[in-house]
């Protein structure tokens, strides 16, 4: 039993994930509950094999079973990209070809080897962000064996964006520097109040 919360209501886990160190968290949706750091280890690279490496002995120390877990990556290991929505599209193939072809302009080459998610919209602008399927492949491949529940994969950037959603306000940016990495993001003035990512 990780320190007898795992019966309790409301009680899940949050594993940080940057390409130097991985961190296990408890979370709470009670506001009287702080999140408390459950343990970290040092990653050896930020290549997937090291990252599964390092999960491995992070999650070795601590019954995760049944748990739910959400991943949160640094932004330096996914990509993150807005897609304008072409004209007239009506059809999740439309927005899906237009975020690999927006891709493919901003990072070079195909999607090949990469998952991509995105908050599809055919009316605005929207966000989209890829992970590698190594990378994917790693975190089931620990869900699977430690047994947890395996809720979201987020990057950083999004989980912070998600996390202020009620205090957007149209025409404002909101801005994440996390590892050294800065990522950007212009509100838009139709943007409805409220909406995550």
């Amino acid at each position: 039993m990780l320190n007898g919360f795992k019966s309790s209501f409301g009680q899940s886990l949050r594993i940080g994930i940057a390409p130097d160190a991985l961190a296990l968290v408890r979370t709470s949706i009670w506001p009287h509950e702080r999140a408390r750091l459950l343990g970290q280890v040092a990653a050896t690279g930020a290549d997937p094999v090291s990252l599964g490496a390092a999960l491995g002995m992070l999650l070795g120390e601590h019954d995760v079973a049944g748990l739910p877990v959400t991943v949160v990556l640094a932004d330096d290991l996914a990509r993150l990209w807005q897609v304008t929505p072409p004209e007239g599209a009506t059809r999740l193939a439309d927005l899906e070809a237009a975020a690999m072809l927006r891709y493919q302009a901003l990072f070079g080459g195909g999607v090949s080897g990469w998952s991509i998610s995105a908050d599809w919209d055919a009316a605005r602008p929207f966000l989209a962000a890829a992970v590698p399927l190594s990378l994917l492949e790693q975190l089931t491949t620990a869900a699977i064996s430690q047994r947890f529940r395996l809720v979201e994969i987020v990057p950083q950037f999004v989980a912070a964006l998600n996390q202020h959603r009620r205090v957007r306000r149209a025409g404002a940016w909101f801005g994440v520097v996390h590892g050294g990495v800065l990522c950007i993001c212009p509100f838009d003035r139709a943007q409805v109040p409220g909406r995550g990512v």
